[in-house]
């Protein structure tokens, strides 16, 4: 029996992203993209568990080779049905609310992951919470907290494929009890998320000027945002 998980971080991952394949496993100077990220949740004092949830098409044993070697927990599941893929992944490790954090946010926060844990922890009866509905966070700091009991009460319904595929989009509907966390200030509209070949330009410029420090927080950010927006520009 899988010990009880009560916050465990789901991250769903593939090579064969759209814009930029293989994306989350380029390296900035020795480390993946997808290293990162997972190094930087797990100085959380409140997840318990980490798992990388991937598909199970061939491409993607790169991701599952990946992971054996760093000793990382694994699911795989239907490419497409997202939502049924993370009903199985959090099935399996007895997770009973699910953080999901998807592989193109490398720099997602720890220290905000934890602060909106104990938001979530702080209401009564929460089905789903998030930064995202509406976006007021930079783009690339989102994060989404559900209940595996709304994640198991959809899995069940019948739902258009566009809705299996995008895992949270019927959790925002108002009969779901539900926070969204809005930012002191609306940075929506800036980018850091790994999602086309300007990003990663992006994010080898960024950590770069950072000296290959991967732990910078979100915080540091914000105010490299002030002190040095032309980092910031795509455009550049």
């Amino acid at each position: 029996m899988v010990k009880n998980t009560k916050f465990s971080v789901i991250i769903q991952a593939r090579m064969n992203s759209s814009r930029l394949k293989g994306k989350i496993l380029m390296k900035i100077k020795n480390k993946t993209f997808l290293e990162i990220l997972i190094n930087r949740l797990k100085k959380s004092n409140k997840i318990s568990k980490i798992i990388v949830a991937t598909t199970n098409r061939y491409i993607d044993n790169k991701i599952i080779d990946f992971c054996k070697k760093k000793n990382i927990d694994y699911f795989r599941g239907p490419e497409k049905n997202v939502l049924k893929r993370y009903f199985l992944a959090a099935k399996k490790f007895n997770i009973k609310n699910i953080i999901r954090i998807t592989s193109d946010c490398p720099l997602a926060d720890p220290v905000l992951v934890d602060n909106f844990i104990q938001k979530f922890e702080n209401k009564k009866n929460l089905h789903y919470l998030s930064n995202i509905n509406p976006p007021t966070f930079p783009n690339g700091f989102d994060v989404e907290i559900f209940t595996f009991k709304i994640l198991k009460y959809l899995n069940g319904q019948k739902l258009t494929d566009y809705e299996k595929e995008h895992v949270t989009l019927k959790m925002k509907n108002s009969k779901f009890k539900k926070v969204n966390i809005k930012n002191k200030n609306n940075l929506s509209k800036l980018r850091v998320t790994l999602d086309d070949k300007r990003d990663l330009v992006f994010f080898k410029k960024l950590f770069k000027f950072l000296n290959y420090d991967y732990d910078i927080s979100y915080r540091d950010i914000l105010n490299l945002i002030k002190i040095n927006p032309k980092l910031f520009n795509s455009d550049n």
